[in-house]
Formats: C-alpha cells, sequence, structure tokens
C-alpha cells in the first residue's frame, strides 16, 4: 500500500518586462504565439501539447485517443469486442477517435461502456453498439446529470453562457485572441445524442466485475462530479480516472459557478489510486503515464489539497478576509516547482477565496462591506473625486503604458460605469494585455471574451453585457 506521509511549433516569442505589476497573480514572464496566432503565456502553450491528437497503444489491447478537445477517449480490446470508457462528448468526437484508432480495432462492437463521470458520454451511441452492450455508470449518475443539464432552472440561462465563456466558446479560431487548447470545447450541441443510459449502477466501495473477459474494479472518484468513478484493471495494472488532470492543478472552484469540490472527497479518491498497484495509467484530460510519474502526479495533488486546506484556514484564523487571503495565501513554493501542478486551468488564488466561502460564508471583516455603494453610483462618485471622465481615462491609459493593466482595467471601468463609451476600448486593451501572460485558459478565456464584448464584436445579454 502505498500512502502519503505530434508537437507544433512556436511561431514567434514576444516578451514584457512590464507584466510583473504588484497586482499580478498568476502570469507568465514571457509569452509565445501558437500556430493560431493566438499570444498566450508560454506555460499555457507547453501545457497545450497535453492535447495534440495522437493514438497510444500503452498496452497491447489498451488505447488512449488524446487531442478531442479536453477529453480522452480510452478504449480496451476485450475477448470479442471493445469497452470504451466513456464515449466522447459528441458524436463528432467518437467518429473521430474511431478514424483514428485502427479499423481492426474500430470495427469490433463495443460489448460495454463505464463512465468516469457524466461529462463526456454523449458521443457513446456513435460507436458500434447492440442492445446487449452494458453501460456501467455510478448510482449518483442519473441525478447529477438531471441537476446538471436542467435547461428549466431559473439560474440555467446564466449558467450556460459562464460555462461557454469559461471554455473559449467564443472566441476567434484563428488570431491573437484564439483560444488556448487547455478549456476549449467546441460541441455542436446537436450533436450530443448519443447518450446511452447506464444498465449496471455501482456505488462508492471497490466493486469487482467482468466484461467481455476483462476484469475491472471502480470506486468513487468524485472529483469535478458526484458521479465520479476511478476504474483499475489489475490483471493489466492499468488505471483509468478523472481524479489527476494533466493540466495541472486541479480546479476545486470553477468560473463558471459550479458547485465546491469537496477536498475530501478528492483526498479518498486519491488515496484510492495511490493503493493500487499501477503501472500505467490511462487519464481523462492529458496524455497517458507510465511507471513511477503517475504516483508522483497523485502525491503532488495531495499536497496541494493538504496546503489548500491547511495554509486558507491558518490565514482564516489571523482575521483575513477573502481579499486578503487572495493575497497572502500564496501558491506554495513546494508546489509551484513541481511540474504537476501548474496553473494553466484554474488558479490557486481562485480556490483559496472560495474555501474561505466555504468555511465563513461571504463577509471579511471591514463592515463597509455589508452595505456597500451600488456599483454604479460608486463609479460616478470615484470620478469625480479624480476630477473627471477625461482625467480617468488619461490616468488608465498611462496605467496601462507603464504594466499596470489590473489598476488600468479598473479606473476604465469606474469611467464605463459613469457613463464613458471611450472608456471600454481603454479596458478591453488592459483586459487583452492580461489575457496574454495568463497562465490559466479559464483566466485567459474571460478576459479576452469581456474584451471582444467591450469592443462590440460579441454581444452576450446577462452575464456580459459591456456595461462595466
Amino acid at each position: 500500500m502505498y500512502k502519503l506521509t505530434c508537437v507544433a511549433a512556436l511561431v514567434a516569442a514576444v516578451t514584457s518586462a512590464s507584466v510583473f505589476a504588484s497586482t499580478s497573480l498568476s502570469v507568465d514572464a514571457q509569452n509565445v504565439v501558437s500556430p493560431t496566432g493566438a499570444i498566450l503565456a508560454e506555460s499555457l502553450n507547453n501545457k497545450d501539447q497535453q492535447y495534440t491528437e495522437a493514438v497510444y497503444e500503452v498496452l497491447p489491447g489498451v488505447w488512449s485517443v488524446t487531442g478531442l478537445g479536453m477529453d480522452n477517449i480510452n478504449v480496451i480490446e476485450g475477448e470479442t469486442g471493445l469497452i470504451v470508457i466513456d464515449g466522447g462528448i459528441s458524436r463528432a468526437y467518437a467518429q473521430k477517435a474511431m478514424s483514428m484508432l485502427p479499423e481492426k480495432v474500430s470495427s469490433k462492437p463495443v460489448k460495454g461502456f463505464i463512465y468516469t463521470h457524466w461529462h463526456y458520454i454523449f458521443g457513446a451511441g456513435e460507436w458500434n453498439v447492440s442492445d446487449d452492450t452494458v453501460v456501467v455508470a455510478h448510482e449518483n449518475h442519473q441525478s447529477e446529470l438531471t441537476t446538471s443539464t436542467d435547461a428549466s432552472s431559473p439560474t440555467a440561462p446564466a449558467r450556460v453562457l459562464r460555462t461557454q465563456i469559461q471554455l473559449g466558446t467564443f472566441l476567434p479560431k484563428e488570431g491573437q485572441d484564439s483560444p488556448s487548447v487547455t478549456g476549449l470545447v467546441n460541441v455542436d450541441m446537436s450533436d450530443i445524442s448519443g447518450y446511452m443510459a447506464p444498465t449496471k449502477l455501482v456505488g462508492d466501495d471497490e466493486t469487482e466485475f467482468e466484461i467481455d473477459g476483462v476484469k475491472f474494479v471502480t470506486h468513487a472518484g468524485h472529483s469535478d462530479t458526484l458521479d465520479g468513478l476511478s476504474i483499475y484493471m489489475p490483471d493489466q495494472k492499468v488505471s483509468i480516472d478523472n481524479t489527476y488532470w494533466a493540466h495541472g492543478l486541479f480546479n476545486f472552484s470553477t468560473l463558471r459557478g459550479d458547485r465546491w469540490r469537496e477536498v475530501e472527497l478528492m483526498t479518498q479518491a486519491t488515496q484510492w489510486l495511490l493503493d493500487q498497484d499501477v503501472e500505467h495509467s490511462l487519464k481523462v484530460h492529458g496524455k497517458p503515464v507510465s511507471g513511477e510519474i503517475f504516483k508522483e502526479q497523485l502525491t503532488a495533488q495531495m499536497k496541494s489539497i493538504e496546503l489548500l486546506v491547511s495554509e486558507t484556514e491558518k490565514a482564516i484564523g489571523k482575521g483575513m478576509s477573502p481579499d486578503e487571503i487572495q493575497y497572502n495565501v500564496t501558491f506554495p513554493e513546494e508546489l509551484a516547482n513541481s511540474p504537476h501542478l501548474e496553473q494553466n486551468y484554474g488558479e490557486w488564488s481562485f480556490h483559496t477565496r472560495r474555501y474561505y466561502n466555504q468555511a465563513m460564508h461571504w463577509f471579511g471583516n471591514d463592515s463597509v462591506d455589508l452595505h456597500p455603494l451600488e456599483r454604479n453610483d460608486e463609479a460616478r462618485r470615484m470620478v469625480k473625486a479624480m476630477g473627471g471622465v477625461d482625467q480617468v481615462i488619461s490616468q488608465a491609459k498611462e496605467a496601462h503604458q507603464e504594466g499596470e493593466y489590473q489598476w488600468s482595467a479598473q479606473l476604465a471601468t469606474y469611467a464605463i460605469r459613469a457613463g464613458s463609451d471611450e472608456a471600454k476600448q481603454v479596458k478591453a486593451d488592459a483586459l487583452r494585455s492580461k489575457a496574454q501572460y495568463a497562465t490559466a485558459s479559464n483566466t485567459r478565456n474571460w478576459y479576452l471574451t469581456h474584451a471582444l464584448v467591450l469592443e462590440g464584436k460579441l454581444e452576450l445579454p446577462i452575464v456580459l453585457t459591456g456595461e462595466y
């Protein structure tokens, strides 16, 4: 038992010393230009190589198809057919995976599916299935799927838009604002009709079963959903999981507004995988790995969970507010130096602030926050105090020139809320500059989408209206 005690060349490089403004958090010292023309942080571009199109035969009959958006499709050959993990987020992705596999493999009948969680299963029916195809899922599957895809929910319009913004759905396919691969999911919603309902439900505890002569063991793997399953194949010493994500630091909280991912459940899922005799790890996100690397990945993740909780709780005990925690509970050096914990999807500061909310609710310590001024009213007062709109815009432009992108954006926001249209481009410029050095794809996508709305190139009602 182990306890815890195919790459595209870069087109050009663009560097700037000014990005190290005092308000910068997760940023790179330099950015690069991707093959699509996207200007993005070097580490984010490097991490995107986890999602290049490729087919890996990890062992004879054990396949991992990568580069299908963010998710992989993993395929195991049984005695007479295939066992497919998840099946793909859409029919098009399922077709793509089948075209990438050798024809002698993809033409076989699918004897079973095992769902790691509900996110990437809507292409399952595109495979060579029959009425006898077994579909294994966690017992929470239906409730999770129903709740998460309920279009009748009052919050659905905002949640859908926020998800699309987070994933870069509205960004152009080419040019400086095009998305990074990490976080990119371009799916035609009419193409997700391949869902297959489970025929066999399993619980949190270890469950052993066999499909087409292949032995499987499943266990709760609740990470970003509560219907998560980790899978182990004891004869092959192969694991398949959605617990460790190859783009680095796990996303405990999301910008789109999903539930907090419980650290206790993540710890349990991670420890169970550490306890298995794994020689080859197949991922839902990222390239497969072999040897000791998987244990190194999991151990790093366990450490990040431990420090996220302990350091944030220490800060809470010292009386820090969420805003103070953002700048004082910084990403620990021992984690920052790990190749397995880059902040290329979400950011540490997002998670520490969200943990505060879990533990202490929204209020910090400053009584003025109990009944703050309405944002537009505050903006008008601030603009007046600073000498008028022209003066504020001038200061915002000056801040941008000095590399103080956050301050530039904040000043421009005051002017916009006070009624200035001119300030919209100033803020858009500041957000774009911040995006070009942001290490996290979620952050970059949000900045750029907001910039495009301010420039009038996108119309996104409800969430980003261009009024701030």
